[in-house]
């Protein structure tokens, strides 16, 4: 839900068609970035309470620090991954794409360790075989994300490539 809150924020900002140029000469738009700050930190609110809720009960159930570090890992990778708002609105980009691998990162560490792990042993413990379920869909999705990355990645290299053949001029044909 937050996350068609925040393409909603961002979408209504960028009709206003105000736009800052930094010394650097980036150019960003002041209003989209406070939006998605905001949104940012109403969700972190969110998920702050329920990573505290989660971290009761994995520590009450499951009588393991595992699965309830992994909620401290997501949390911290959300903080981490938004923290790119301000390193983009002041032109770092090695700041910005440092936080936001960064995030990442850590969100896909909490991920497994706060879900698909608890889920696992959850399985183990109880025998219940919707547990067992659970833990193959977080795992699918999981591994669903990361191949998604993976074609990100493999499209901007691809765009690089491409630019470069661009840019390159074309050798002339050998003569006949």
């Amino acid at each position: 839900m937050l996350f068609f809150v925040a393409l909603g924020v961002l979408y209504a900002a960028s009709l206003s068609g105000k736009y800052v140029e930094l010394p650097n000469g980036v150019r960003y738009n002041p209003s989209a970035a406070a939006g998605l700050a905001a949104v940012a930190s109403i969700g972190g609110i969110v998920l702050t309470y329920v990573v505290w809720n989660l971290w009761r009960g994995y520590r009450s159930v499951l009588r393991d620090k595992l699965p309830a570090y992994g909620l401290v890992f997501f949390l911290i990778g959300y903080a981490a991954f938004f923290s790119f708002i301000p390193a983009a609105t002041a032109g770092n980009i090695e700041l910005t794409l440092a936080t936001l691998i960064t995030g990442v990162a850590l969100i896909f560490l909490g991920y497994v360790l706060a879900f698909i792990l608890a889920a696992y042993q959850l399985y183990k413990q109880t025998g219940e075989g919707l547990f067992l379920a659970a833990t193959i869909l977080y795992a699918l999705f999981f591994i669903g994300l990361v191949t998604a990355y993976i074609g990100h990645i493999l499209m901007y290299l691809g765009a690089g490539r491409a630019a470069e053949r661009r840019s390159t001029p074309a050798a002339p044909p050998p003569p006949s």
